[in-house]
């Protein structure tokens, strides 16, 4: 039987057992205080100690975001149950196989993504059993969004002369409590992959170039998405146009405002960004203290925290309406720049995948967070009429991307080989074998498959 009960630093939780599956999930654990009342826009505090054990059983309230609309594409796609959201949402999700706390299993721990505007970690795509039933304890983490998250302002400024990466510092944050508590659950604090999709993506990147983050990551994974930080300057610039359009002269005067006022307000933002084309206006930017470079200059210098790399993009990435702003015209040609400054950095080298399979029930291709059903495991959860080779095609990717976490290396026992991208082998791990590489300049819409740059996994 797997871990019931955990002591973390602030107290002990109790889990809920899977039936049938020897596999623990605590939901609703706190990490930081509650960022409401005056910890509203400050950095995350520490979470208040309690007395007993404190039972972890149910999701707790999403970050504070907008309602997709009835119909649209996120409402046809997630197909989530109605949610309240809330301010206090600084809590995360463990899911563990451990038997006992000596086990150092690897953990993995998922950032969702959603434009820093939107999504949680328990929307139905995401969970943690599929990656649990392969020994890799799961971790899913919340963190504040838009307004919440990213308002910059003088008047908000702390001790280390910042404001406004609020977001980013409840990932670091979250990130410190796994490396301190996660050997409790039976995991190694030593061995932790960071993943995430899109904004997650993006928020992963930024981890990897935080001096905040060194020792707490030895690998990560991107998915569909690149870095690419927000100046100071534009950064305080949209903190100070969005508190004038509330009709305030500081946001010290807003504090007692409730959520859904506030909110009201970011509904009718509209800022002004000069010549910056970037209609996400909030999100990780460079504040000296979390983040001290830009994007290229640490990816250039091999100014980066020491991490194994994976990264893959899909078919028809830029479809579904979900607009990219923050990353380059073609994601793959990113990563694989990316890949390759790893590689002369003197990192090892990463790995290359490309999902290509047209998710059946319709014909909307292969479009941004097609994925993440598979990488998942939750096929189960979608309204589309899976096959059992997606059954079988996601079960290769949970696999593959177990190995990684565990070893650094996606390969293993009768999988085919997945070798490095490098200067000298272009190799792309296809997800998929449904009209590869159609409009994707970087690709041969004919490409051989036994050739050494394609691995095809029908």
């Amino acid at each position: 039987m797997a871990i019931t009960i955990a002591k973390t630093n602030a107290g002990l939780v109790s889990g809920v057992e899977i039936p049938g599956k020897d596999i623990t999930v605590f939901r609703g654990v706190p990490f930081a205080a509650p960022p409401v009342g005056d910890l509203r826009w400050k950095a995350p505090q520490p979470v208040e100690p309690w007395e007993g054990v404190r039972k972890a059983e149910e999701f707790t309230a999403p970050p504070v975001q907008g309602v997709h609309r009835k119909g649209s594409f996120y409402d046809r796609e997630w197909q989530n149950e109605p949610f309240t959201s809330s301010e206090d949402c600084l809590y995360l999700n463990v899911w563990t196989p451990a038997r006992t706390a000596d086990e150092k299993l690897p953990v993995a721990v998922w950032i969702f993504g959603g434009g820093f505007n939107s999504g949680f970690a328990h929307e139905r795509e995401f969970d943690g059993e599929a990656f649990a039933s392969k020994n890799v304890v799961y971790v899913s983490i919340n963190y504040r969004l838009s307004i919440f998250g990213y308002l910059a302002h003088p008047d908000l400024d702390d001790e280390n002369g910042t404001s406004g990466n609020f977001g980013l510092l409840d990932q670091i944050a979250a990130m410190k409590w796994v490396h301190e508590n996660i050997a409790a659950f039976g995991g190694d604090p030593e061995n932790v992959m960071a993943f995430g999709q899109s904004a997650g993506a993006g928020s992963v990147i930024a981890l990897m170039c935080s001096p905040l983050m060194k020792g707490m990551m030895q690998k990560a994974v991107v998915h569909s998405g690149l870095g690419g930080f927000r100046e100071r300057d534009l950064a305080y610039s949209v903190g100070k146009q969005f508190v004038e359009h509330c009709g305030y002269s500081s946001p010290l005067e807003m504090k007692d405002l409730s959520a859904d006022q506030l909110m009201d307000y970011y509904k009718t933002f509209r800022p002004d960004l000069g010549n910056i084309r970037l209609p996400l206006a909030f999100g990780p930017f460079i504040d000296g203290y979390a983040l001290t470079k830009t994007y290229e200059e640490c990816v250039d210098n091999g100014e980066y925290n020491d991490v194994q790399l994976m990264m893959g993009s899909t078919k028809d990435d830029m479809a579904g309406g979900v607009p990219l702003v923050w990353m380059p015209p073609s994601i793959n040609s990113g990563m694989r720049s990316l890949l390759l400054k790893h590689e002369a950095n003197g990192r090892k080298p990463g790995y290359l995948y490309f999902f290509s399979r047209a998710l059946p029930g319709d014909d909307s291709g292969s479009w941004h967070s097609s994925d993440l059903w598979y990488i998942q495991g939750t096929l189960d959860r979608c309204w589309r009429p899976f096959t059992e080779y997606d059954y079988k095609l996601s079960d290769t990717m949970v696999t593959y991307w177990t190995n990684f976490c565990k070893n650094g290396d996606p390969n293993g026992g009768d999988l085919p080989e997945w070798k490095p991208f490098t200067k000298d082998c272009d190799f792309t791990m296809v997800f998929g074998n449904e009209s590869i590489g159609k409009g994707e300049a970087e690709f041969d819409p004919n490409p051989d498959p036994n050739s050494a740059r394609w691995q095809i996994i029908e």
